[in-house]
């Protein structure tokens, strides 16, 4: 009812996260980019987003298999989804897609995070176990996570920027990043490329 509900909300606010938070839009509200320039208001969102996403998949690409860096990756997925979920709707994009492909990141993710906690508990108290049983069930554990591992990089490849985010075709951006030929060319490639065959 509306009694319990003031009650939630007021827990909530008391919150040290709920603050933070709170502090972190007061100093947003002041960027003078937000502020004096209200027209521009899309491109920062996208701009802020982007540094999200960008920190994502560079955080997957480069991710060990250990439990607790796999967990780092799943507690940057959610705030990126939480965020995409917020902003992206502002660009007028769909946020669909992508919400939908971060979940499953996340899902695949916390269950890895499951079984390592089970190892945890079966260190800390697999004594109370026959021993056979808590060497079967380990067993059965660790298979479980490889499992997941494989399925983590499965979505990790498949998680692509959502199109709002993904650079115009024509912009500085575009050209430094996607230069003819493929991918990774440096200055001196991209030279390369525009000279006449005879000077190479």
């Amino acid at each position: 009812d509306r009694r319990e509900a003031r009650r939630a909300c007021r827990a909530t606010l008391a919150e040290p996260a709920t603050a933070a938070r709170l502090a972190r839009l007061g100093q947003d509200l002041k960027d003078p980019r937000l502020v004096r320039r209200r027209a521009g208001l899309p491109g920062l969102l996208r701009q802020r987003l982007r540094r999200r996403w960008k920190r994502l998949l560079r955080t997957i690409s480069a991710a060990p298999e250990e439990a607790e860096a796999l967990h780092e990756v799943r507690l940057r997925a959610k705030h990126v989804r939480y965020a995409t979920e917020a902003l992206l709707p502002l660009l007028g994009a769909d946020a669909v897609e992508p919400i939908v492909r971060l979940r499953r990141l996340q899902a695949c993710l916390g269950d890895h995070q499951d079984g390592a906690d089970a190892l945890r508990w079966l260190d800390a108290h697999g004594d109370v176990l026959d021993p056979a049983a808590a060497k079967a069930l380990r067993r059965l554990i660790r298979r479980r996570m490889r499992r997941q591992v494989r399925e983590f990089r499965r979505l990790g490849e498949e998680l692509e920027w959502p199109v709002a985010l993904r650079p115009r075709e024509g912009s500085r951006r575009v050209r430094r990043r996607c230069p003819p030929g493929g991918r990774g060319f440096g200055a001196r490639a991209r030279r390369a490329v525009g000279r006449p065959a005879a000077s190479r």
